[in-house]
């Protein structure tokens, strides 16, 4: 019986698609191994399993660069060839994209597997640069344009750096399938742009969209403790280092790089032992070292997120030092270099709110941010607060005095999460001297954390209810009054401190903002955010009526999923001078 035969009448393979590359599959110019080794990237493993499963049909890759993204689909690719094959197509952003990684790494690695020797095309004609013509199968190669997405009828997609690819073309690339029933679709990309809001299909970009439609699953690890947590640039914690002019060394700093457990606050030293250790170290989780954060994803498709702090063979001290460089840029109004770590490295989707820069929506002043950053007090200041709403890992601020019954914004802006204490937060309200207990901080999201935050810097807590109309307040003589806020109410916070809020009512306050804004009594700085004008545009006032009891009421709403965190830091703004009574409107 010939080797051919007995090839062609064998079972499957019982390996999973991982398992059957590592024994069959050697990579080209690989600094780590000459065969494919799933152990070193344990990341693709779960992505790869998706081949073997017949429920999934969608899969979702965000990745940074330098995690070998291009090494799982040389990879996976065999292993379609071998033992699930059907007509496939690779897409990268232009055809010699394409062809370079066909001729360079695909079709070496293809020719390398002994599994597919008796199935390489003896034609020469069927073996061409962007076509292979397999006994069982064609493979086309092809740039992400529409011409070529309107040609072909196949099983498989695989789709490679995505964020590049024209609005409308992964529409036209999984129409390629035509609704077979075994159906397969990769898409595997560092981060793009995002939307506005993160439940909203129709905004962001294309690759987005298709993201948000899946279970989201982040690569993790587990601590010494017990805790299983997804890799986030955000538990990479370091130490400042100055030199001697009193300036931020960043190299210095970058070097104390570590990284801690969210739950017990334990540290990691920054070597490619440990790197790798924790790489590996929850891969018995049940699915692979993933941790799904969108249970409610469209059934049959598959999301895997990795960060740059997962990829072992990358110091955590090179994400820091890039991070303190862009952010350095930040500071003077340039976000390209804090974009492209943020999709590049962190592999996160980039809002075109976080790098806004001047809008000429909003009624603007000859004054600038600066002038305030060193805490200069405005004329005949009364108070200044900080006011500021809540991301995932993130927030947005406002900084504002007030006066005679005006406002003056002196900083407004988005600012990344450092976790713990939140440094750079902190830093920004002590340049603006913005007493502590003039700080307001949403908590309604994320609560435990952000009362701990309360709790260690004296910050007082606010939350607004849509609902209420009023707080009831005693006064002397046994009577009550109504205000537009809360008592100040306290709550043990997870540290073991006492942490305060209030409550505001959203609605008449967001009344008295509008009013504000329309009589001109708010002020901008003349490099206000273009994101100030969106967000403060986001809501508007409606009337709803009971369709039971026929009564009528105002109120605000954002229907359109629009971002309008600067607005709610806006409406906080007038809560918190309500409440120290600095300003007064009846």
């Amino acid at each position: 019986m010939s080797v051919e035969f007995r090839r062609a009448i064998r079972p499957p393979s019982r390996l999973r698609p991982w398992e059957w590359a590592a024994k069959n599959v050697a990579i080209q110019n690989s600094e780590r191994s000459p065969k494919f080794d799933p152990e070193q990237t344990p990341w693709w493993k779960a992505p790869m399993d998706c081949a073997a499963d017949y429920e999934t049909r969608e899969v979702v890759v965000v990745a940074p660069t330098g995690s070998g993204k291009s090494t799982m689909a040389e990879a996976l690719i065999p292993y379609i060839v071998a033992e699930n094959p059907g007509p496939l197509m690779y897409s990268s952003q232009t055809d010699a994209n394409a062809k370079f990684w066909a001729e360079t790494r695909l079709v070496p690695a293809l020719k390398s597997c002994n599994e597919l020797k008796t199935l390489w095309p003896k034609d020469r004609h069927a073996s061409r640069k962007m076509e292979i013509i397999f006994p069982h199968m064609p493979i086309v190669m092809t740039g992400a344009n529409m011409s070529s997405f309107q040609e072909q009828s196949v099983r498989w997609l695989y789709g490679d750096e995505c964020w590049r690819w024209d609005a409308g073309l992964i529409n036209e690339f999984r129409n390629r399938l035509h609704k077979r029933y075994n159906r397969k679709m990769y898409l595997v990309s560092q981060a793009s742009l995002s939307g506005a809001d993160e439940d909203d299909e129709s905004s962001g970009d294309e690759f987005w969209q298709n993201w948000i439609k899946t279970d989201q699953a982040e690569f993790s690890w587990q601590c010494k403790c017990g805790e299983c947590q997804p890799f986030t640039f955000e538990q990479i914690k370091w130490d400042k280092r100055l030199k001697d002019d009193g300036t931020l060394d960043k190299e210095a700093t970058a070097k104390t790089a570590q990284m801690e457990c969210r739950k017990c606050g334990a540290r990691y030293d920054d070597t490619p032992k440990i790197r790798r250790q924790l790489a590996g170290s929850n891969m018995d989780n049940g699915n692979l070292g993933y941790i799904i954060t969108n249970p409610s994803g469209r059934d049959g498709h598959k999301g895997f997120h990795v960060c740059c702090t997962a990829i072992w063979w990358i110091p955590w001290a090179d994400a820091v030092l890039e991070f303190l460089d862009a952010n350095e840029k930040r500071k003077m109004g340039v976000y390209e270099d804090l974009r492209q770590f943020t999709q590049k490295r962190r592999a996160v989707f980039w809002s075109e709110q976080m790098g806004d820069t001047l809008s000429e929506s909003l009624p603007i002043t000859d004054y600038a941010k600066t002038d305030y950053e060193n805490g200069q007090k405005t004329d005949n200041e009364q108070a200044r607060f900080a006011t500021i709403d809540v991301g995932g890992d993130h927030f947005w601020m406002i900084i504002a005095s007030w006066s005679n019954g005006k406002c003056k914004v002196l900083w407004e802006g988005y600012i990344l999460s450092q976790g713990g204490d939140e440094p750079e937060l902190a830093k920004i309200v002590s340049n603006y001297n913005v007493p502590a207990p003039f700080v307001l901080i949403d908590v309604g999201y994320d609560t435990d954390r952000i009362m701990n935050l309360c709790a260690a810097h004296g910050w007082l807590g606010i939350k607004g209810d849509g609902i209420k109309k009023s707080y009831d307040h005693a006064v002397r003589g046994g009577k009550t009054v109504e205000r537009l806020y809360s008592k100040t109410k306290r709550r043990m916070a997870g540290s073991g401190k006492v942490a305060r809020y209030i409550l505001m009512a959203s609605n008449p306050i967001k009344d008295i903002l509008a009013r504000m804004v329309d009589a001109g009594r708010i002020e901008f700085p003349s490099d206000v955010s273009a994101a100030m004008g969106k967000h403060m545009k986001a809501e508007r006032r409606i009337t709803e009526r009971n369709s039971k009891t026929g009564e009528e009421k105002k109120i605000w709403t954002n229907k359109n999923g629009r971002a309008n965190h600067l607005f709610d830091c806006m409406y906080y703004q007038v809560g918190a001078a309500l409440a120290a009574r600095v300003f007064d409107e009846s």
